[in-house]
C-alpha cells in the first residue's frame, strides 16, 4: 500500500499537470470557438467534448471552480443560437480560477515546475 506523502506527491503532480493542460486547452477553446463563430459547427462539438472532459476531470481533483467553468461552457456549447460572448466570457473567467487555483497549489501551471 502507497505512503500518505507518496500519494500526496502523486496527487500533486497530477494537480499539476491538470492546470499545465488546462491552460493549453483554454487556448484550444478559444481558437474552436474563433471557427465556430466563422461558421464551422463541428467546432462547437469539439468545444462540448473539451469542456466536458476539463469538468470532469477538475472535479475529481478537486479543482470545482474550474470544473464549474467547463460545466458552464459545455452546456453554452450546445445551446442554439450560440451564444459566442457568453462562450468568451466564460473562458476568461475559468481563466481567471485556474491562475487562482495555480496560486494556490504553488505552481505556475508548467509542466514538471512547481
Amino acid at each position: 500500500m502507497a505512503e500518505p506523502a507518496e500519494v500526496r506527491s502523486k496527487l500533486e503532480q497530477l494537480a499539476q499537470r491538470f492546470i499545465a493542460r488546462t491552460r493549453d486547452e483554454i487556448g484550444t477553446l478559444t481558437e474552436h470557438i474563433g471557427r465556430a463563430r466563422a461558421g464551422e459547427a463541428q467546432s462547437l462539438s469539439e468545444v462540448r467534448n473539451l469542456a466536458h472532459r476539463m469538468h470532469g476531470t477538475g472535479a475529481t481533483l478537486g479543482f470545482t471552480d474550474v470544473a464549474e467553468e467547463a460545466a458552464r461552457l459545455e452546456t453554452l456549447s450546445q445551446t442554439t443560437p450560440a451564444d459566442f460572448a457568453a462562450m468568451s466570457a466564460c473562458l476568461a473567467e475559468m481563466e481567471r480560477r485556474l491562475s487562482e487555483a495555480a496560486a494556490r497549489n504553488g505552481t505556475d501551471g508548467a509542466p514538471g515546475r512547481s
